[in-house]
């Protein structure tokens, strides 16, 4: 067959795609619905590599992957489709937009043989906001004819175009009307969108061991054991943005989302993670410091930890729970081991955080298990970042830098001594801490602006629009409560092998300590209850 498919962009309708794969119909081998929120192998020109979610931003289609980091992936395009639920019943040139995708790899890959990547589908012209995301002669000049809804993935193979994958393109839920219509209140826009409910997401965390530990509790009655004996709901308000946009076929529609103030993106849990008790306090912790909501990626964990993580599930989904926890299946291909992907692909799994959230989060907040930004002068994140914008307008990320707390030198507080004991929470437990503080951009972490940012790195963003603020110490610090100790050999950092010195850091205890040991009884007190652990 005679094909031209050497230029940027191919023509953009329905049946030249047709033509070009010899078909009448585009044949998907999984539907949107099996491969959501899974590693799907992708092969091409006797490549593999693996992908994982897609998100619709400013300029395109982004797709989250994993490759060979030194291996360039060609002849590959994009099939971004829209108005149909099925692509297969896609009718014109309007339903679907085919590209040129480009692969770039991220940050952060330490060196070894697989990193993280995005995978570009752009569908517009190039603004200030994403030039540096998609060249000029990668970008398509046309307009985006409604929300995309998939993306396919297609190899211009040598005899033929075949169909790699396709991916549901995930977007922060909103609901949109027509001026004229009936404004919804927010519990009717909570009921149409089923935002937030971890209903959807209760078999993301399963174990062999317990795969239906969300649907059959071993107390189902247990929401009326609580303080609240007659099993009623808590009424939590939603937060409702409301915003103005004009649809494809020229109307004024406003929109609705729900949006937190601070989502935590955390830590990819792994290796049959088992401590409890520190999940527990990572969440506990972050919900008094201002979040609304904590994401982990599940790549291994034990039975308890999925027990502990059942509770908060099922208290959001019954409406008895205002902090959202969610848990998002991480299986990576095995052949990913260690030596061959930084800490279990963690750049891949906080890229998806800030995508997956960055429209239902005023702003987002990275950290690990056993780190807490802490506000040094203020009462939360929410005070600190005003007086931050205050001072320093058109911030969008928010530099910390970080000391450590060596948790195999317990330093008890006298007030929280039994709950320290019984609970076990580092915040309670090390008081003490190294005088060494890291310099900014090393091991720091950050809060950021997510409509703004482009590429999260480790300890700071590598591509993000607006002003870069590194917080002064005095205003807020990385708490790292870090376990030093590895099969009884010291682990540390290279910048306190030398030095010995310790401080007394009482401000969390004294500012936060009452009110996490009362969190850590009420959710142990519920977990013992109900014989979730």
């Amino acid at each position: 067959m005679t094909r031209n498919l050497k230029t940027t962009v191919i023509e953009t309708s329905f049946s030249r795609l047709k033509r070009l794969t010899q078909a009448d119909s585009i044949t998907f081998r999984i539907s949107a619905d099996e491969i959501s929120h899974r590693f799907l192998p992708v092969e091409i020109s006797r490549q593999t590599f693996y992908v994982y979610s897609a998100f619709h931003v400013e300029g395109g289609i982004r797709i989250i992957a994993l490759k060979k980091r030194n291996e360039a992936i060609t002849r590959l395009y994009c099939a971004v489709w829209y108005n149909c639920n099925d692509p297969t019943e896609a009718k014109s040139g309007k339903d679907v937009t085919v590209v040129a995708a480009s692969v770039r790899n991220l940050h952060d890959h330490h060196g070894l043989d697989y990193t993280a990547a995005f995978i570009l589908c752009p569908l517009k012209q190039p603004t200030s906001s994403d030039a540096d995301t998609y060249p000029p002669s990668m970008l398509q000049k046309t307009q985006i004819q409604d929300t995309p809804l998939r993306v396919s993935l297609i190899d211009e193979g040598e005899q033929e175009l075949a169909t790699l994958v396709e991916l549901p393109i995930e977007t922060d839920e909103i609901v949109c009307r027509g001026k004229n219509e009936n404004k919804r209140d927010a519990s009717a826009i909570n009921e149409k969108l089923d935002i937030g409910k971890v209903t959807k997401n209760l078999d993301l965390a399963k174990t062999p061991k317990n795969p239906d530990f969300v649907k059959t509790p071993k107390n189902p009655d247990f929401a009326k054991t609580t303080k609240n004996p007659d099993g009623a709901k808590i009424t939590v308000k939603p937060s409702v943005t409301e915003t103005t946009e004009i649809s494809p076929d020229g109307k004024v529609r406003t929109c609705f989302r729900e949006r937190v103030e601070f989502t935590v993106c955390s830590s990819v849990l792994h290796s049959m993670f088992s401590r409890s008790e520190s999940l527990v306090e990572t969440v506990e912790m972050s919900r008094l410091l201002g979040a609304g909501r904590v994401v982990f990626y599940n790549a291994s964990i034990s039975a308890d930890v999925n027990q502990v993580l059942g509770l908060y599930a099922q208290d959001w989904s019954e409406g008895r729970e205002a902090l959202e926890v969610v848990v998002l299946p991480w299986d990576l291909p095995k052949l990913l081991s260690p030596d061959k992907l930084y800490q279990f692909g963690k750049m891949a799994a906080i890229n998806d955080c800030l995508h997956r959230y960055r429209n239902s989060s005023r702003y987002i907040v990275f950290s690990d298990l056993d780190e807490f930004i802490m506000p040094i002068k203020f009462s939360s994140w929410s005070e600190l970042i005003a007086q931050v914008n205050r001072a320093q307008p058109g911030t969008s990320e928010y530099l910390f830098q970080r000391t450590i707390f060596r948790r195999q030198r317990p330093s008890l507080t006298k007030d929280f001594h039994a709950t320290a004991e019984e609970y076990n929470p580092a915040i309670l437990g090390v008081t003490q801490r190294e005088d060494y503080i890291f310099p900014q951009k090393i091991r720091s972490r950050m809060i950021v602006d997510p409509v703004a940012a482009k590429e999260i790195g480790l300890h700071f963003a590598w591509r993000i629009l607006g002003k870069s603020y590194n917080v002064s110490t005095e205003d807020g610090l990385v708490h790292d409560y870090k376990e030093t100790t590895l099969n009884g050999n010291i682990v540390i950092p290279n910048e306190l092998s030398r030095r010995n010195t310790r401080v007394t850091d009482m401000y969390v205890a004294n500012r936060f300590g009452l009110s996490l040991a009362t969190r850590l009884k009420t959710i142990w007190s519920r977990l013992k209850r109900e014989q979730f652990v």
